[in-house]
């Protein structure tokens, strides 16, 4: 099987449904977009986004588009679920960068690693004795599942967030200066594409960079020890 970057096919039914829509060529394989097939037999092509040659093969199921591609044997498409999870609860270390933690918001700031990255950055508050921490987010899009998912690591290890809503980040910046916060996070693409999203951090007063981010990495490689774990829940307001 060969796996690479994202895909929504997780409902496992679909590939079916395709044998009986679409009809097949003499050597029963079934071409749904720009596939060529030489020499194959019974196989299944989704592949809409950009062509796609099968050559010598059979009863492979094989899907393309912008965000990935997935090949695998038709017996084996029940499995493809567990690869869907596994992608999306891989974190890339390409996103935390020398000030900020930065990626493609679909496929690299997913929610489970957003919930990690909210659960690491609370462990490290917690090691220094820091308890209130304060949200703000940017109008992106993908902004609001972000949050939602960055706030529910914090208080799964017992951070409590104030929730500043959509603001800019100098607005973000002056909340932290003025209100009652022990830190906080900004979620901000900054001049990123659309496609991209980000985090900056800051424990007290001030942002963190270079080895603080890294701590960050190795917390969420790590994952929350048991005492993080079994601390009371924060709370959002």
């Amino acid at each position: 099987m060969i796996v690479s970057g994202s895909f929504g096919w997780d409902d496992l039914g679909t590939w079916r449904s395709l044998e009986t829509i679409y009809p097949e060529d003499p050597q029963g394989n079934i071409n749904v977009g720009s596939a060529e097939f030489l020499d194959a037999a019974n196989c299944v092509a989704y592949a809409e986004d950009m062509p796609v040659a099968a050559i010598g093969v059979k009863d492979l199921v094989i899907a393309v588009s912008k965000e990935g591609a997935l090949i695998c044997h038709k017996d084996r498409v029940r499995e493809v679920r567990q690869i869907v999870d596994r992608l999306k609860n891989r974190v890339n270390p390409d996103i935390f960068r020398e000030y900020d933690i930065r990626g493609l918001a679909k496929t690299e700031l997913t929610p489970p690693v957003i919930f990690r990255v909210g659960q690491a950055f609370g462990r490290l508050m917690g090691t220094k004795g820091l308890q209130r921490a304060l949200i703000g987010g940017d109008i992106r899009l993908s902004t609001p599942v972000i949050r939602e998912n960055l706030i529910k690591g914090l208080t799964s290890v017992g951070i409590n967030v104030v929730d500043m809503g959509t603001v800019t980040t100098p607005l973000f910046y002056f909340g932290l200066q003025q209100l009652d916060a022990d830190g906080g996070i900004m979620i901000t693409g900054s001049h990123n594409p659309k496609d991209y999203n980000g985090l900056k951090l800051a424990l007290g007063k001030t942002t963190i960079y270079g080895s603080e981010i890294q701590k960050i990495r190795s917390l969420v490689e790590e994952g929350p020890s048991a005492a993080a774990a079994s601390r009371p829940k924060g709370r959002s307001h």
